[in-house]
């Protein structure tokens, strides 16, 4: 099988492997993501990075409902890494904005809170967040940057994030989000040494 497949010609390679991953996602139909692996890496091969990237994504969540957050990290990672091979669009930030956030909390829970590729994640997850519309990535995101501040001790910094998660909480009106910013600021407020504070 790999004798053969290096006779075959690079640019007949790369229509073979859109075309096998075409039909493979027409067959499939809503089903595709199912085998998403497959067809990150047919896409990939074939040069059809957007679908590839968005495949990457799906095969790196099937990976983490099976608890396989190593294989979840490296598909997301691809996917990111395909990025750079995309033009700039609205989509693709929001894409982006979507597997920065996701690779975030795979780091925490394979390397721990306090890594610094854990920050880099939620810091570019951040620099992403333009529009309103982005709330509960930017909430995450925050999030994200909050816990790897208190984890490496670094108060004040995680004072200042847990602010900005109360102010966006109360601003959106989501109680749910609201419960996270009050229990993030207590538990700055808690280490810091502000007990009245902490217990408001």
């Amino acid at each position: 099988q790999e004798a053969l497949y290096e006779r075959i010609s690079t640019g007949r390679r790369q229509r073979l492997h859109q075309q096998i991953g075409g039909r493979i996602e027409q067959g499939y139909g809503d089903q595709a993501t199912e085998i998403a692996g497959e067809l990150a890496m047919h896409f990939e091969r074939g040069r059809a990075y957007a679908k590839a990237v968005h495949y990457h994504h799906g095969a790196g969540e099937n990976a983490a409902r099976r608890n396989a957050q190593r294989e979840a990290i490296e598909h997301i990672s691809t996917g990111l890494v395909l990025f750079d091979l995309l033009p700039d669009t609205t989509e693709r930030t929001q894409q982006e904005l979507t597997l920065q956030v996701t690779l975030g909390e795979l780091l925490t829970t394979v390397k721990g809170f306090g890594v610094p590729e854990v920050a880099r994640a939620f810091a570019r997850a951040l620099e992403l967040c333009r529009q309103p519309t982005e709330t509960p990535q930017l909430f995450r995101a925050l999030l994200g940057l909050w816990t790897f501040y208190v984890e490496r001790a670094e108060l004040a910094t995680a004072h200042e994030v847990a602010a900005r998660l109360l102010q966006l909480a109360h601003t959106v009106q989501s109680g749910r989000l609201l419960v996270w910013a009050h229990l993030s600021l207590g538990i700055t407020l808690h280490f810091q040494g502000d007990q009245v504070g902490a217990r408001h």
